[in-house]
């Protein structure tokens, strides 16, 4: 019984810390989301970005073309850099979830598995339960019996005092009519 209450006590501190975990997790979990979301938004607005570059380019095809091609190849560079990024943190965040299945997978083998304990330890409480009522019954029983006793005792010991007291009249009524 001790064994099973250690076995219990160790698979709760397991889904304790498992649960701590899934909480750190599921935090970074929302950081990633976070930075995803962010990232995309920015590779938006440089699509956006280079869209209006284009339109600006054609509107102003006067400036001078190396300026434009240098422009144009820094805004590519950027994007590529951000894309890139974005593919890591993609990988990451998709990493992350498959580290959090596993544990939620392994949580809940560990909370199956506890159900049998559980039913054990249900019945062996029980079991003292009941064990501890017929011990409360036998001892209310035996202080019963103890407290005849001690009255049968008293009440003995009261009716020897006055069967002794009246030995002891009939004794000295006699000799004084002799």
């Amino acid at each position: 019984m001790a064994s099973d209450q250690a076995n219990f006590h160790n698979l709760l501190d397991s889904a304790k810390d498992l649960v701590e975990n899934l909480k750190d997790q599921d935090e970074t979990i929302t950081t990633i989301s976070k930075e995803v979301t962010l990232l995309d938004a920015n590779l938006q607005s440089y699509n956006k970005h280079r869209e209006n570059i284009q339109v600006i380019n054609e509107i102003a095809k006067r400036r001078p073309r190396d300026t434009t091609i240098l422009n144009s190849l820094k805004d590519s560079e950027r994007l590529k850099a951000l894309e890139r990024e974005n593919a890591e943190l993609h990988e990451a965040l998709i990493d992350h979830q498959l580290a959090l299945e596993l544990i939620m997978s392994k949580y809940r083998q560990q909370v199956i598995s506890t159900c049998p304990i559980m039913d054990i330890i249900k019945r062996k409480s029980e079991k003292i339960h009941e064990m501890a009522t017929v011990i409360q019954k036998a001892a209310a029983v035996d202080d019963e019996a103890a407290n005849r006793e001690y009255e049968t005792i008293a009440r003995l010991r009261y009716e020897n005092a006055n069967l002794k007291e009246l030995l002891k009249i009939a004794n000295n009524s006699c000799l004084s009519t002799q």
